[in-house]
C-alpha cells in the first residue's frame, strides 16, 4: 500500500467515524482498529514512529469524544427524577443501565483502550 492510499483510507475512516449513528458500536470498533493498523503501517512505510504531534492530536480528539459522551450522551439520574428528595429511586438504576447501553453503542470501552494506548506511547517516547 503506498503513501497516498494510506492517507486516503485514513481520511475515509475519519469521515465514517464522524458520521456513525449512536448504535454502531461494533462498526466503530472495527474502524478504529483499522485506523490503528493503517497508522502502524504508515509508521513502518515512512520509516519511523508517528510524529508526537500526531499522536497528541489523536489523543486529544479521542478524549474530547469521550468527554462529550459523558457530558452530553449520558442520562443524569438526578435531573431525570426531578431532583427532589422523595421517591424516584428506580430512576438511578434505570439511568445507570441506560448509560451502560449508551457506552456500549459508542464503544466507550474501545475508546478508553485506545486512549490508554496513546498515553502509553507518549509516556514511552518521553
Amino acid at each position: 500500500m503506498d503513501h497516498q492510499a494510506i492517507l486516503e483510507e485514513l481520511r475515509s475512516i475519519s469521515d465514517r467515524l464522524d458520521q456513525l449513528p449512536a448504535g454502531a458500536g461494533e462498526e466503530r470498533s472495527q474502524l478504529m482498529a483499522r485506523r490503528a493498523e493503517l497508522r502502524d503501517l504508515a509508521a513502518d512505510t515512512w520509516g519511523g514512529a508517528r510524529p508526537r504531534e500526531e499522536v497528541v492530536a489523536e489523543l486529544r480528539h479521542l478524549e474530547k469524544l469521550r468527554d462529550d459522551l459523558l457530558k452530553h450522551g449520558h442520562v443524569d439520574p438526578v435531573r431525570q427524577s426531578g431532583g427532589g428528595a422523595g421517591g424516584g429511586f428506580g430512576f438511578t438504576g434505570d439511568a445507570w443501565a441506560l448509560n451502560r447501553k449508551i457506552d456500549e453503542a459508542h464503544d466507550r470501552e474501545g475508546l478508553e483502550k485506545r486512549i490508554r494506548e496513546l498515553r502509553t506511547q507518549l509516556d514511552d517516547a518521553g
